[in-house]
């Protein structure tokens, strides 16, 4: 239960019986099952996606160009277990306690880590094709110049997408500081458009497309 306001009374006044007061203030509802899958879905993806990065880094037999990509993809899913849901898991009963600026940047946070995930599984995808496309020039060793700035385009994009939350376009008239999310809704198409909408051709074409002009090949 919410702590009860207390009426001060100074000497010479008095309480008449129908004052009002403001309603007591009421504790967030607590699912505790949801808290303890959260804690253990939290401690799984940290677990995986370290050792990924940590078998890709200590065996040399795993240090390919692709393992490289993976390992961009896990640093994304092991920042967002580390930084974005925990607060998530703290706030699951509705309510925001920590003030729009953390808020400001749990969103921020989270939209670039998701986008980032996803990018990277773009770029993934991306060197898949390059792979197969022009398998003589593809150095599978060691990666080049290329690859690096496929993989740096990745972080930078998805840092672009997440960008306006940092420069105050969350901060919209009439904000209520007791919940935390995206308030702007042209910023939610706009994000969602970036981040899934685009990536999801950019994710398929380079795996149909090889089969598609096998089938051409073929059919002529």
């Amino acid at each position: 239960g919410g702590r009860r306001r207390s009426g001060w009374v100074g000497s010479g006044h008095n309480l008449s019986s129908n004052s009002t007061f403001p309603p007591p203030e009421r504790d967030p509802d607590r699912n505790y099952a949801a808290l303890v899958l959260g804690i253990f879905l939290i401690l799984f993806i940290i677990s995986g996606n370290l050792l990924v990065c940590l078998s890709v880094c200590t065996e040399k037999a795993l240090k390919t160009t692709t393992n490289y990509f993976i390992v961009s993809l896990a640093v994304a899913d092991l920042l967002l277990a580390i930084l974005v849901l925990p607060l998530y898991v703290y706030s699951e009963g509705g309510v925001w306690s920590l003030g729009p600026v953390l808020c400001d940047a749990l969103m921020t946070m989270d939209v670039m880590l998701c986008t980032a995930s996803i990018f990277n599984l773009c770029a993934i995808s991306v060197d898949r094709f390059i792979a197969v496309s022009v398998p003589l020039n593809y150095n599978r060793r060691q990666i080049d110049l290329r690859q690096l700035i496929l993989l740096s385009t990745t972080w930078i994009f998805a840092f672009a997408v997440a960008s306006p939350i940092i420069f105050g376009l969350n901060n919209v008239l009439n904000r209520d500081p007791s919940f935390c999310r995206l308030e702007d809704h042209n910023y939610i198409v706009y994000s969602s458009i970036c981040s899934f909408f685009i990536p999801c051709p950019v994710m398929l074409l380079p795996s149909i497309g090889p089969w598609w002009l096998r089938l051409l090949n073929a059919c002529t």
